[in-house]
């Protein structure tokens, strides 16, 4: 079992673990930011390709359940577009969530952790680039500031995805992210 493997298996029994915590309140997350990939040249289709490594588009959405103790559980859905010379790759990923939030009055920062699924597809310039799909990881952490029945959410998200791990060719679409939004709370 390589260092991969060990770190998969490690977050998917950490989120099964706090799979059953006390409802308290629930959170709807809009959100929107920066998010940059960490490899912007790569082999694709055999010919090493050059990518924008700054994404557009970026746009994310998550519920969560927290409970009273600060933990929370919850799924994310999340979407940014990178260019590359003779087209686009557009990477989506669908995460099962886990943060444990700090009550320190009116912010609450948070650390947390994730794992789920991503998709990319690649188009333009007639590259033979199958779709993909693979394993996710992220780390995140932030601040979220809150007043009654809504929120700032704020955060920084390092993320490993290189989906054709399951299906379709090869590509990473890893990187590092800042995000901000609006959290509904209810």
């Amino acid at each position: 079992m390589d260092n991969k493997d060990i770190l998969m298996w490690g977050c998917g029994l950490l989120l099964l673990g706090f799979g059953l915590v006390a409802h308290a309140d629930n959170a709807l997350i809009i959100k929107t930011g920066k998010f940059k990939l960490s490899h912007d040249t790569q082999t694709l289709d055999g010919l090493p390709r050059s990518i924008d490594d700054d994404a557009k588009n970026v746009l994310g959405l998550a519920w969560e359940e927290r409970a009273g103790d600060g933990l929370a559980q919850g799924f994310e859905f999340a979407r940014y577009t990178n260019h590359w010379t003779d087209g686009e790759i557009t990477s989506r990923l669908f995460m099962f969530t886990l943060k444990k939030y700090q009550d320190r009055g009116l912010y609450h920062p948070y650390l947390g952790a994730g794992i789920g699924l991503v998709h990319a597809n690649m188009s333009g310039g007639g590259i033979n680039f199958r779709p993909s799909i693979g394993l996710a990881f992220q780390v995140v952490g932030g601040v979220e500031f809150r007043w009654e029945g809504v929120g700032l959410y704020t955060e920084l998200k390092g993320l490993y995805a290189e989906p054709g791990n399951f299906v379709g060719d090869d590509i990473n679409v890893s990187g590092l992210g800042v995000f901000v939004g609006l959290s509904i709370l209810f």
